[in-house]
């Protein structure tokens, strides 16, 4: 209930949890398993195992298939993998798109027609679409559209919930150059305080190389 105190789900212990659309289960993980519950969190039962750590869960609008994102705990790669709410047909929903992978976050649209997700290719976030197919494997094979172009960084992208409007997260990262002045005990601006990132001085102190804390250039 809004507003009321919040309460434990029977001994229920998580990272990432989703109500099914019908609000009568609870999907969420522990560890490298993901289980279902009652929306009260009895009968939990473990319904799969994946490769890492799984979040973003997201239900199909009728309740046939859980989507997630997947972290690879080798790689610190990203990738989004579904399964039927029973458990089967466990697969990644992209395989082979990017290589290597690195997509999370995604929502259907309310009537259930594209699934929208984020996805970051050559250090930049945007938000790409992927229309659905019919039957249990959903994608049908067709190709992520696109939606958002940088330079900021779009994703965790949310349908409205009319299917109208699509609600985004925008980000640019920021470096301050500084140093430390050991009189004062404080850190100041240094040159100026440029956004720079990973720099290296010339021998002579006359020039320094960085990466430009934004968009990554030199």
């Amino acid at each position: 209930m809004l507003g009321g105190s919040p309460r434990q789900l029977g001994n229920l212990e998580a990272h990432s949890a989703a109500w099914s659309p019908d609000g009568a289960r609870i999907a969420y993980s522990k560890g490298n398993d993901i289980f279902v519950a009652k929306s009260d969190g009895s009968e939990a039962q473990r319904l799969l195992t994946t490769g890492g750590t799984s979040e973003d869960f997201r239900w199909s609008p009728d309740g046939a298939i859980l989507r997630f994102t997947v972290n690879d705990p080798q790689t610190n790669n990203r990738s989004i993998w579904q399964a039927s709410s029973d458990g089967g047909n466990l697969h990644p929903l992209l395989p082979g798109w990017k290589n290597p992978p690195n997509e999370c976050c995604g929502a259907w649209t309310p009537d259930g027609r594209f699934f929208v997700f984020q996805a970051t290719h050559e250090g930049t976030a945007n938000v790409w679409a992927l229309r659905e197919g019919g039957g249990l494997f959903r994608s049908g094979g067709r190709e992520p559209v696109q939606l958002t172009t940088g330079p900021m960084n779009i994703g965790n992208p949310v349908p409205s919930r009319d299917g109208r409007k699509l609600f985004v997260q925008g980000w640019q990262p920021r470096a301050e150059l500084v140093r430390y002045d050991a009189k004062s005990g404080h850190f100041e601006p240094y040159l100026s305080g440029i956004s720079a990132m990973g720099l290296d001085f010339s021998r002579d102190g006359e020039w320094v190389a960085y990466n430009d804390g934004a968009d990554g250039t030199m």
